[in-house]
């Protein structure tokens, strides 16, 4: 068995998207040991205007069954049919891609629906879906999900929403949750370069806060600090919370 695996999220800069792509590959090879566990690494994204003619297209034969204009879409947004050769079963780790506004959405449902026009057995695992009101992303969804082998999402709402399309989702947990728990050795060897104190309280803002949302949380910060009498250390998980820690760092003493 050969298992394609995409969205490939182990290089991600969101520990998050680490854990979750660590969680599943754990959870394939305790599954499936003899298994050949493949993270696909899509090729970048054409321009704007590209996928603006071509993505229009690519929903078109989607919903037409149309496999030749299928092929010739896909290839124009620079997904070369040669990725899809040598795998008879498929686990996509949807992420955050599958929201209305998402640029990779169209081709990640050319890419599902290809695989399993090749027959391979394919399983959808999303983290979230908000498809809003777009009717014509919600019809594509549906129509390539309706397709596959298993749907699942991580939290509720989204199980809603894609049962409110016809799907048959699984409510479940996140593959991170698989993971042992880190030894101290494994934490050390993780950690020693990054000359941390002994003992320090670690922050993190996620990417719900916005770049420009420094004021109130330097104020929280500085209170936290100043009560504990312990350094701040703030723990990147997406490009948000750099940005955010840059900022603090012309007012405060935490440490990025």
């Amino acid at each position: 068995m050969r298992i394609a695996y995409f969205i490939n999220t182990f290089p991600s800069i969101n520990w998050g998207g680490q854990a979750t792509s660590s969680g599943i590959k754990l959870l394939a090879e305790k599954n499936y040991p003899n298994a050949e566990f493949v993270p696909l690494d899509i090729p970048a994204l054409p321009g704007k205007w590209v996928r603006g003619i071509h993505e229009p297209k690519l929903i078109r034969a989607i919903l037409n069954d149309d496999i030749t204009s299928i092929e010739k879409t896909l290839k124009k947004l620079r997904v070369p049919l040669s990725i899809f050769e040598g795998f008879d079963t498929v686990c996509f780790n949807g992420e955050g891609a599958i929201h209305s506004r998402s640029g990779h959405l169209i081709r990640l449902m050319g890419m599902l629906y290809y695989f399993k026009h090749l027959g391979a057995f394919v399983s959808v695992l999303n983290q979230s879906v908000d498809l809003r009101q777009n009717e014509l992303i919600r019809k594509v969804v549906a129509h390539v999900y309706g397709q596959m082998d298993y749907v699942a999402a991580r939290e509720p709402v989204s199980a809603r929403e894609l049962n409110a399309l016809g799907i048959n989702a699984e409510l479940i947990p996140d593959a991170a949750y698989a993971l042992p728990r880190l030894t101290q050795e494994q934490i050390h060897q993780y950690t020693k370069d990054l000359n941390l104190p002994a003992s320090f309280i670690g922050v993190t803002g996620s990417s719900a806060l916005k770049k420009t949302s420094t004021t109130i949380t330097d104020f929280l910060l500085t209170q936290i600090r100043d009560h504990y009498q312990l350094p701040i250390v703030f723990l990147a998980n997406a490009k948000t919370d750099i940005a955010l820690a840059e900022a603090l760092q012309k007012n405060t003493t935490c440490s990025s």
